[in-house]
């Protein structure tokens, strides 16, 4: 399913995107690319702050390099499950189960008191961040028509090639101003305004998986022509008629249907 969906375009929104004006398709590229830097601004922007955790953590620096350890194995993991999740919910509940868990894992993360808990909270804030490139990337089939698919994706790339160069500088910046908590709480106010503009300006994209979301009605109506079939086969079958022997009762048959059904009795 998942790799059927990755294949091409989703056909019901073909019609949508032929009538894309500029103005969406520059709001949809800056919104996928938002949600594909989180990732990169995490792993990169607090690595000038590695001394500064270290010493307000009581801890050396080696040890505080394993939270980076902790990250991205996150990611690895992530990518694994945002994948069949979102085609079975759609696109944006999942991404915002995990862009809300991303926020409170950041702001846990600069308030932690302990490295062990730095460690263990960014691994919870990869799992969540992971949800915006897996996303951005099922979202640029779902939105742009085939011919700019590539477009989209190259510029998708390049905001990734160029935020790993970008990042340090910042957190360099921020960390020597305001301390290396502000790198975390700046982390989580970023993209607690990428999911505000994910959830008014981003098109839904392709909806929940319907060969899993079967009608509570059908199916009730489905078991109780079942249960009917059942009862009207053992009246017929299974009950005798007045003044008949149970022995007869088992030989009844229903009436003869198609051809056998015209023919005289002899």
């Amino acid at each position: 399913m998942f790799l059927n969906n990755i294949s091409g375009v989703n056909t019901n929104f073909e019609s949508d995107l032929s009538h894309m004006t500029r103005r969406q398709h520059v709001i949809n590229i800056l919104i996928l690319g938002a949600l594909s830097t989180i990732s990169p601004f995490s792993i990169d922007m607090y690595l000038p702050g590695f001394p500064a955790i270290a010493d307000d953590l009581q801890t050396s620096v080696a040890r505080v390099q394993l939270s980076l350890t902790s990250y991205l194995t996150g990611i690895a993991i992530g990518q694994l499950l945002y994948g069949p999740l979102l085609d079975r919910f759609g696109r944006k509940a999942p991404l915002y189960a995990g862009l809300s868990v991303y926020v409170l894992s950041s702001l846990a993360c600069a308030f932690t008191t302990s490295v062990d808990g730095l460690i263990a909270m960014r691994l919870l804030q990869a799992l969540g961040g992971c949800a915006g490139i897996v996303a951005a990337q099922a979202l640029v089939r779902d939105l742009f028509p085939l011919n700019e698919i590539a477009q989209a994706f190259s510029s998708l790339t390049l905001v990734i090639a160029v935020s790993p160069m970008v990042a340090p500088t910042i957190g360099g910046y921020v960390t020597a101003a305001f301390g290396w908590h502000y790198v975390f709480i700046i982390l989580a106010v970023i993209t607690a305004l990428i999911l505000v503009a994910v959830h008014y300006a981003l098109p839904q994209g392709r909806t929940a998986d319907q060969a899993h979301r079967r009608p509570r009605s059908a199916t009730h109506r489905s078991s109780a022509t079942a249960k009917v079939r059942r009862r009207s086969r053992g009246s017929v079958c299974g009950r005798a008629a007045p003044g008949c022997s149970p022995r007869s009762a088992r030989r009844v048959r229903p009436p003869p249907r198609g051809p056998r059904a015209l023919r005289p009795p002899p």
